[in-house]
């Protein structure tokens, strides 16, 4: 009996503690530890190379990284050197051509990499003698090749052409020339001149001055012991020759005393890049570091971040936007950034600004603060279960003379940060009104609106700035006009309407396999075009006047009426010729570039309803691109050809090259064969 009154009591009492507890309350959380991570061994050889050994034997593989602690480098007319230079480093050594090294390295299953600043290699750790021997031969004796160096600078220029349409290369180019100047060593870029310039010797001059042990750190980690890297680190790298490496000093760039507007005007683009940008003083290892750290996860790190709540889930302008920030021993920088609708720009650039400004003047609530403070210290966490984690930390403690237990007290630091601590530095690094806000677009729709936000600069490619002159429509130019001048320039009137039919044969390249297309127009208005890959066709359009189908992998649509009605027109060899006739509107809006000339804009209007734009260039008269509205799923997508290369044939001045932007690429069909007049076709025998 006993027994059991004793277990009623202990039952008891333990009810009545948990009773009083309160679970709408939030336990307390205890301190946060101090991190216990990967330890690292490190010894420096006499020649200055410093070595950092993260031993691990769970897997048996090792990696191997060589990093050279060079600071900012200025290019200046020889831009692109560091990239030819590590380029060339794979390129072969004294000892092995650069199949013999491809060779050697597919034989470990191993990954050999160099580039200007930095020599790395992994494998499993049975080969870790051979990798070893590997990277101190790519390292310590390359041997710079001009059939490489040729190949590089190939390479390198067909980048810069697609780079040239490619809005997100072009905002990153712009930004480092409106934060920095192109002058500066942060805001200098690659041209087609400075890879001309560059020369075998320039690669080995740069090699020879920076690639010394004493600005070098090798980071080791794997299936290793500090006693065996020790030994072969001695093995191939003690006889590598010392030197002092005389590091240049430059000027930290600062942010403007007002916003400024920096515009690229790409036409093609159906959206806009804006970046908020400007440059900060945040040295590595600033104890503003871990704040600026909460405060850009709240601000724009992610998903769940204020400019990814208000631009995507609230306005819909975009699919993400996003914050960051760098830290840099001369300038650190910071950016705000989203890819918008054209229409929506200014307004984007309007809430970009308004949750800078949100977060500069009103404290961070504790649930903010308390989430993110958990969301970084897992991502932490996460990042030590890698054991290159230690290394890197290693490295980073050495190359920017940080505290030793610096990343120790990671998570005691991050826990510290107080909402006061963020709105703190939230003055004085978020600069609402200090900024330079960049936009890759088609600014023609835009930037009359963006006068609010500052003084507006245009960048052209070369990073200059201009002043955007486009000539005035003169008084009384209508479209009709416009489109006569092109009839004429074409050949005439009475030229043009003897084309009673056109047959072409075009072809075009995409990712090195060959498209061919065939294309007929007559004066009845019949139409056949067919786009195949080899064998196979990958679109078909035949319309014989009063029906069509749509062919598209094998699936075919039959033509609405009002696809008919647009294609009695369409199908037309010139079907200028018949707007006035056939009820097609035309009104002139505008000018603007097209392949650097200005031309006239004239909007169409099919009986339809259909809409669409038509380009003719001032000078020549002659219509040089062609933009349909198509409606889709996703909404009104424009769908652009631009007409170039007009040759005569029998009196009739006919394009020769259509090419098709598609986003930063473009498909080139060029004209291999073209007929006029044919006495019979057999295209429509079927329909």
């Amino acid at each position: 009996m006993k027994k059991y009154i004793l277990s009623i009591l202990i039952l008891a009492a333990c009810f009545n503690s948990f009773a009083q507890v309160d679970r709408s309350i939030r336990p307390k959380a205890g301190p946060a530890p101090e991190v216990k991570m990967g330890e690292s061994t490190h010894f420096q050889l006499k020649n200055g190379l410093k070595v950092y050994v993260v031993e691990n034997h769970k897997l048996p593989k090792i990696t191997a990284s060589l990093i050279f602690h060079t600071g900012p480098i200025y290019e200046g007319d020889i831009a692109g050197l560091m990239s030819a230079t590590g380029n060339l480093m794979m390129g072969g050594t004294q000892n092995r051509s650069k199949d013999e090294l491809n060779e050697e390295i597919d034989f470990l299953g191993a990954h050999l990499n160099a580039t200007s600043g930095s020599v790395s290699t992994s494998g499993l750790s049975k080969y870790t003698d051979k990798l070893f021997s590997l990277m101190a031969e790519v390292a310590l004796k390359p041997d710079f090749k001009q059939e490489e160096l040729d190949k590089w600078k190939k390479q390198m220029n067909s980048g810069l052409k697609a780079d040239e349409k490619d809005p997100n290369s072009l905002s990153s180019k712009i930004s480092r020339i409106a934060l920095h100047g192109k002058d500066h060593v942060y805001g200098e870029f690659i041209t087609e001149e400075s890879i001309e310039a560059i020369s075998i010797e320039d690669c080995q001059q740069y090699y020879n001055r920076y690639f010394k042990p004493s600005i070098a750190y090798l980071a080791i980690v794997g299936d290793i012991t500090p006693k065996e890297a020790k030994k072969l680190v001695k093995t191939y790298f003690n006889k590598w020759e010392g030197g002092e490496v005389k590091k240049d000093s430059f000027e930290a760039s600062q942010a403007p005393s007002e916003n400024k507007v920096a515009l690229f005007d790409l036409p093609s683009a159906v959206q806009s890049v804006i970046n908020v940008s400007y440059p900060i003083d945040l040295k590595q290892g600033h104890a503003d570091i871990m704040p600026m750290t909460v405060l850009n996860h709240i601000l724009g790190g992610g998903s769940a971040g204020r400019l990814f709540q208000n631009l995507r889930e609230d306005k819909a302008f975009t699919y993400g936007a996003y914050s960051d920030f760098e830290t840099d021993q001369l300038v650190g920088n910071f950016s705000a950034s989203a890819s918008v609708r054209t229409e929506v720009t200014d307004s984007a650039v309007h809430e970009i600004l308004y949750e800078m400004n949100r977060i500069n003047n009103v404290k961070i609530t504790d649930e903010e603060l308390q989430n993110t403070k958990n969301a970084l210290a897992g991502r932490f966490s996460i990042a030590l279960q890698n054991p290159s984690t230690a290394a890197r930390f290693a490295l980073n403690t050495a190359r920017y003379n940080l505290p030793e237990n610096y990343y120790q007290t990671y998570l005691q630091r991050l826990d510290a940060v107080t909402s006061d601590d963020i709105l703190r530095v939230a003055k004085k690094y978020i600069k609402p009104s200090n900024a330079h806000i960049i936009i890759v677009g088609n600014t023609k729709e835009f930037a009359s609106k963006l006068e609010k936000f500052g003084e507006i600069s245009y960048y052209n490619n070369d990073g200059e700035t201009y002043v955007p002159k486009l000539p005035e429509i003169p008084e009384g130019l209508t479209a009709e006009t416009v489109i006569n001048t092109y009839l004429q320039n074409i050949g005439g009137q009475e030229k043009v309407s003897s084309l009673q039919n056109i047959e072409m044969n075009l072809s075009a390249e995409i990712q090195g396999r060959e498209i061919t297309m065939i294309s007929y127009n007559d004066q009845n208005g019949r139409l056949y075009q067919a786009t195949a890959m080899g064998s196979m066709i990958l679109q078909k359009t035949v319309f014989d006047g009063k029906n069509g189908i749509v062919t598209i992998q094998g699936q075919n649509k039959s033509m609405t009426e009002s696809e008919v009605s647009d294609a009695k027109i369409t199908s037309l060899p010139v079907p200028q010729l018949m707007y006035a006739k056939e009820g097609v509107k035309s009104s002139i809006n505008g000018v603007e570039k097209v392949m650097s000339s200005p031309a006239y804009i004239v909007n169409v209007e099919y009986p339809s309803g259909k809409k669409g734009k038509e380009y003719y260039d001032i000078q020549t008269g002659r219509l040089v691109k062609s933009v349909q509205f198509q409606e889709t799923p996703q909404g009104v997508i424009p769908q652009a050809i631009i007409l170039s290369n007009y040759k005569e044939v029998e009196g009739v001045k006919i394009p020769q090259t259509f090419t098709v932007p598609m986003g930063p690429q473009e498909i080139i069909f060029n004209v291999n064969d073209i007929k006029i007049n044919q006495d019979k076709v057999t295209y429509f025998e079927s329909l």
